[in-house]
């Protein structure tokens, strides 16, 4: 998997126009939140991973994702409404953690396959500590599997 990032999310907005081009593609893909860089390689299982999750047009699901993580939506999560329910653990886990949300990293690497197979054998490799539990694919279940062991 080839991986962009990881790239401090307050670096990221701070000057939008002259970072343009490491906005996140319109591609499918997966992407990851952690307290602390990784190499260039790819994010690894060292404990700093808070968070893995997919999207269909990354820059939209990102997009979602930062929203929540600052704050910029409801406070509870009862009741619907939320742009994207990890961006809000995270929200709280900054809050709990007294950490900004802009001083995480975030990554992303484009995926050609099946989303739901990369998310879950990228939760499984990683560990995450908010992502909820790991997906399951319906459509390659026997796939899925093997990758498990």
């Amino acid at each position: 998997m080839n991986w962009t990032g990881p790239i401090e999310l307050e670096r990221l907005l701070d000057r939008p126009l002259a970072n343009s081009k490491q906005r996140p593609p319109t591609s499918p893909g997966i992407y990851v939140v952690s307290t602390k860089p990784w190499a260039s390689r790819g994010p690894t299982s060292d404990g700093s991973i808070l968070y893995v999750g997919q999207g269909n047009v990354l820059r939209r699901r990102i997009g979602q994702l930062v929203a929540e993580m600052l704050g910029f939506t409801k406070d509870k999560a009862s009741g619907g409404g939320l742009l994207h329910s990890g961006g809000h653990h995270l929200w709280h886990y900054c809050l709990a953690e007294e950490t900004e949300p802009t001083k995480l990293f975030l990554g992303w690497s484009v995926v050609r396959g099946c989303l739901n197979c990369a998310e879950a054998k990228s939760a499984r490799k990683l560990g995450p500590k908010l992502s909820r539990a790991t997906p399951r694919c319906r459509k390659h279940p026997t796939k899925e599997r093997r990758s498990q062991s």
